[in-house]
């Protein structure tokens, strides 16, 4: 894991809040919502964590 330290040092975690339904979430739907959370820095879902 020391290893990996300087590739995870600006790593963020993002959490969504999402209808049963609509799991799993596709890989473009994931790249949007940290998109338009990154355009307004605000989080794309009810819940996020960083």
């Amino acid at each position: 894991m020391t290893g990996l330290r300087e590739t995870m040092r600006d790593s963020t975690f993002t959490f969504w809040e999402v209808p049963v339904g609509a799991l799993p979430l596709d890989w473009d739907d994931a790249k949007r919502r940290l998109e338009d959370q990154d355009r307004t820095g605000t989080p794309a879902g009810h819940g996020t964590g960083h």
